[in-house]
């Protein structure tokens, strides 16, 4: 079996990888090849077929590997240290390589992987920074508005505790001055009841000390000469006066029937 090392050993010419090759049917590829190889690091069907460096001259054109020889190039992209792939990646293969930054491509590859990694981590901290920052101002707003409505809450309790003071206050003086009305009234109606029985006192006192001769007599006449007690008697030009006159304050006279005859017999003595 010749060694696996030169069996890579391919000129530029002859080892290509063309997945598009039609000439190289996939059964060539399987188990039945012994010159296959299966590696643990890929699915249990994917198999790489490696070729001997000196063809016979009966094959023409070169044979070139089939699509699933593309392992080379996964092997080169991963990042597994095991001897066949650290001898594949030594090997004398036409890889492409840039001559400005000295990488093929699955260095550059994955370079670009790497940055764009570093760079989708670098967003995503800032993401969560920005998030973190957002939800501290927003937690902070939230507490400031608290702190805000528990004062205003309490400056409100505290101007309704006032309001009810002033209320109770205004009731208290209300109940005092109905208080002293009260007591105004009863003094009012103290002094009229004392004013009313000295007023009383003073008439009895004055009717008991009155002289005999301004002493209102036992019977009243209903005589014309009853203006001597205070009454206007005019029958002629005011003959018939109404009894509420005659009885009340000091206006006390005869019966008006007797004034209306004492007047008719005026005029017929006049007239004669």
């Amino acid at each position: 079996m010749p060694d696996s090392s030169s069996a890579w050993r391919f000129s530029s010419n002859q080892s290509r990888i063309n997945p598009s090759s039609p000439e190289v049917k996939r059964e060539d590829t399987m188990t039945n090849d012994p010159w296959s190889i299966r590696c643990p690091e890929l699915s249990e069907e994917t198999q790489v077929s490696l070729l001997p460096s000196n063809p016979s001259p009966q094959t023409s054109p070169p044979v070139e590997l089939p699509r699933k020889a593309s392992l080379f190039s996964y092997l080169l992209e991963s990042n597994d240290e095991s001897p066949l792939v650290m001898n594949l990646a030594g090997s004398h293969m036409d890889v492409p390589v840039d001559r400005k930054t000295g990488m093929n491509e699955a260095q550059k590859r994955r370079q670009r992987n790497a940055e764009a990694s570093a760079r989708s981590r670098k967003k995503r901290v800032r993401m969560e920074e920005e998030a973190q920052r957002r939800t501290k101002e927003i937690r902070e707003g939230i507490q400031e508005n608290e702190k805000e409505l528990r004062t205003v809450v309490q400056t409100r309790d505290e101007v309704i505790q006032t309001k009810d003071e002033v209320i109770q206050t205004k009731d208290e003086v209300i109940q005092t001055k109905d208080e002293v009305i009260q007591r105004k009234d009863e003094e009012i109606q103290t002094l009229k009841r004392e004013i009313a029985k000295k007023k009383l006192e003073d008439e009895n006192k004055r009717l008991t000390t009155l002289p005999k001769e301004e002493a209102a007599p036992e019977e009243m006449s209903y005589a014309p000469d009853a203006t001597v007690l205070g009454a206007t008697y005019d029958p002629i030009f005011n003959p018939f006066l109404t009894p509420d006159y005659y009885l009340t304050g000091d206006h006390y006279a005869a019966d008006p029937t007797e004034l209306y005859w004492d007047c008719i017999q005026n005029l017929y003595t006049q007239y004669e």
